[in-house]
């Protein structure tokens, strides 16, 4: 409230947190406490959390405990690659990402999350009957407000934009580009969604050219 620092929190971290992904992607937010909490794969490909419970830093490996992970495929990803998404409803956790179903052979959109007791994760493409995640696609979600109801954001092989709603304990899919006519995504870039107060609208940026286009419902 007065003035900004830098602090190495990899470093930092009980234990020693591992060193970042040679194209990381990030994404932080808190929980009640406060405790801060920020999201990024290692070298390995692990997930990890590194997380402040008001005191110190701990790093936890969130694929050994779960067995999911993002960036599939290749360890050195080129710039841009592997988008992850995530927020916090409560003291619960959700990251999205795109990683390797069952076969280990197909990206599809994973769901890893902390349900308030422990750590797990579920493959949402399977759940949903729907096709291949693109890795390097963009990614992005939120809470409908006030409700338990999730929506998130993905683009599949052939580029085109989805929409993966979790109602009650249903995921179901929706293929912007098929039913609204939405751009075809290129990969130029990320993605960013958010619902709107008072008036229950969604929007979603994305880049499916060298342009940002919004996707909303209204």
């Amino acid at each position: 409230n007065a003035s900004w620092s830098d602090q190495d929190i990899t470093a930092s971290a009980f234990g020693g947190g591992p060193a970042n992904l040679v194209a990381p992607q990030l994404v932080g937010f808190s929980t009640p406490g406060p405790q801060f909490h920020v999201y990024y794969e290692d070298s390995n490909l692990d997930m990890h959390q590194l997380y402040f419970n008001g005191n110190s830093w701990t790093d936890q490996d969130l694929t050994v405990l779960t067995g999911a992970s993002c960036y599939p495929g290749t360890p050195f990803p080129p710039a841009g690659a592997g988008y992850i998404a995530g927020f916090a409803v409560g003291n619960q956790q959700h990251l999205f990402c795109a990683g390797l179903d069952a076969s280990k052979q197909h990206e599809h959109m994973i769901h890893i999350y902390y349900n308030n007791s422990v750590w797990t994760s579920e493959d949402i493409t399977a759940l949903v009957g729907g096709g291949t995640i693109a890795y390097n696609g963009a990614v992005a979600g939120f809470r409908y407000p006030g409700k338990t109801q999730l929506e998130v954001y993905g683009v599949t092989f052939d580029g085109h934009a989805h929409q993966f709603t979790l109602k009650g304990k249903k995921w179901t899919d929706v293929d912007l580009t098929a039913s609204i006519g939405a751009p075809v995504d290129n990969y130029y870039g990320g993605a960013v969604a958010f619902p709107t107060a008072g008036n229950n609208q969604f929007h979603f940026y994305y880049q499916p050219s060298t342009e940002v286009d919004q996707l909303y419902f209204n």
